[in-house]
């Protein structure tokens, strides 16, 4: 078993961090429901950039552990683009 040390969750609050300014941005520089759809889309992508490749270092990049990680983001990219597609079709 390794140890995480206590400097290994600075990227967790990195993300946090950024994701945060990502959707205050969104919401500020609100232009409409492209505006908020890219907001709500790239945050979790960013999170999801920053935090990952964390885990390959100590051990954690096995399917057990990050494979409903994996699914979720399957999940998401689908909802996403359903929902670009919907949006789309009403801006038409």
């Amino acid at each position: 078993m390794t140890s995480i040390p206590a400097d290994a969750y600075r990227e967790d609050s990195t993300a946090l961090r950024a994701d945060v300014w990502l959707m205050s941005l969104g919401a500020v520089a609100f232009i409409g429901y492209a505006g908020a759809w890219i907001a709500a889309v790239a945050a979790p992508v960013l999170g999801l950039a920053v935090a990952l490749p964390a885990h390959y270092p100590y051990g954690f990049d096995t399917i057990g552990h990050l494979g409903l990680i994996y699914l979720a983001t399957a999940i998401f990219a689908a909802g996403a683009l359903l929902s670009l597609k919907g949006l789309r079709e009403e801006t038409r």
